[in-house]
């Protein structure tokens, strides 16, 4: 049975002969989605007098990023470049001519998120997005880092990918996925699973 490249969940029926599978396609979509609403709101993480234009998350309030941190986001180098070079290393595994670069920051990664969801569907075909989810999530985290969404993650220690193969990671839940990710070993639970181990291994209390 071939598997997901980015979870390593098995594939089977339709999505047998296919690199990715739904589940992770669908967090590809909804990382990009994330993107665009946090975006807009770094111009004010920049100067935080002025307050965050979007919604915040309840509970107690984060400290944001320092302007300078938020700056490097914003740069050459930042979210919307590297973005952007997923985007064109999609579009030249198809065998066609990425957008040409934009100087705008904010044109450039509006190229990359419709360059992305356009080749999404073919690219879950045959592409490892293996990276291009890794560099998603990480600009989504970067982002709410940057304009005081972030939730500090729970964690549990990881029983590694199956019984006799330990690990030293940890499963981190993320609430957006509704499941628990381990960064060392990628063993990945639903959240039901999560939670039972959880509860009978005492690192949760009911």
């Amino acid at each position: 049975m071939s598997t997901c490249t980015i979870c390593g969940h098995g594939l089977s029926d339709v999505r047998a002969l296919r690199t990715t599978c739904e589940a992770c396609q669908d967090r590809i979509l909804s990382g990009l989605t994330a993107i665009e609403e946090y975006w807009p709101q770094l111009s004010d993480a920049l100067e935080p007098s002025r307050g965050h234009s979007g919604p915040r998350v309840s509970g107690s309030p984060v400290q944001s990023l320092p302007a300078e941190q938020v700056l490097n986001l914003i740069g050459p180098g930042g979210i919307s470049t590297r973005l952007y070079e997923r985007y064109a290393d999609l579009a030249l595994a198809r065998g066609l001519q990425p957008a040409a670069r934009p100087a705008s920051t904010d044109v450039r990664l509006g190229v990359a998120l419709r360059g992305i969801r356009r080749h999404l569907s073919w690219a879950v075909q045959g592409v490892d997005l293996r990276p291009l989810a890794d560099e998603i999530r990480t600009a989504v985290g970067e982002l709410r880092a940057a304009t005081g969404h972030t939730e500090r993650a729970i964690t549990v220690p990881c029983p590694g990918p199956a019984d006799g193969q330990p690990c030293d990671g940890l499963l981190r839940y993320d609430r957006d996925r509704n499941t628990a990710y381990c960064r060392t070993c990628r063993t990945e639970l639903e959240a039901a699973a999560w939670l039972e181990y959880s509860l009978k291994t005492g690192h949760l209390t009911v």
